[in-house]
């Protein structure tokens, strides 16, 4: 009876564990985007994007072009070349994320905090060399971080999410008890607050 009860407990334990970690060579397919939501006192969050360089500019600067063309166009730009394209991913990324109370008050999303053109385009350059070394699958770019201050309406309870279909899939994080996806099949969502 003894060796039976162990043998359960390991195996309950093994599946518990199963069900938190990640199946070994799996861990890596999954996107590198996230969306982290933090409360920031008294009726405020605070969004903080962690994304793969390469992976958020291609689709928000030349979504319609391969990931090779992409990186021929972009990989190569000098610094202040890139300083004039990334505008446009900063306005698709800034207009595209909306958060929306009941009734459809806006909240609004303020206090953008943009990482310097250098941290998109070290990984933009790695990659393109990468590629042009014949290197078929180097892995994710360096991540960088864009954050922005959300004022919650008044007397909202719940508010829904909407992010820019580009980044789909992105995996959002309210909490270690709130985490969730959107994707292009389910492009909203509701946080409660």
């Amino acid at each position: 009876m003894n060796g039976r009860r162990r043998a359960w407990c390991q195996a309950l334990a093994l599946g518990c564990a199963g069900a938190w970690l990640p199946v070994p060579g799996r861990a890596h397919d999954l996107p590198p985007r996230r969306l982290i939501i933090e409360r920031t006192p008294p009726t405020g969050l605070r969004l903080t994007y962690q994304l793969d360089a390469i992976e958020a500019l291609h689709p928000l600067l030349a979504r319609r072009a391969t990931r090779a063309q992409f990186l021929d166009r972009f990989g190569g730009l000098g610094e202040s070349d890139l300083e004039r394209a990334l505008p446009a991913a900063r306005a698709a990324l800034q207009s595209q994320t909306r958060l929306t109370a009941p009734g459809g008050r806006a909240a609004a999303v303020t206090a953008w905090e943009w990482p310097p053109t250098r941290a998109w385009q070290e990984p933009l350059q790695a990659a393109a060399f990468l590629a042009q070394a014949g290197v078929a699958d180097p892995g994710h770019a360096a991540g960088v971080s864009v954050r922005a201050q959300v004022h919650v309406p008044p007397g909202a309870a719940r508010l829904q999410i909407r992010v820019p279909p580009a980044l789909h899939p992105l995996l959002v994080v309210h909490g270690a008890a709130d985490q969730f996806w959107l994707t292009d099949l389910l492009p909203t969502a509701m946080l409660d607050l």
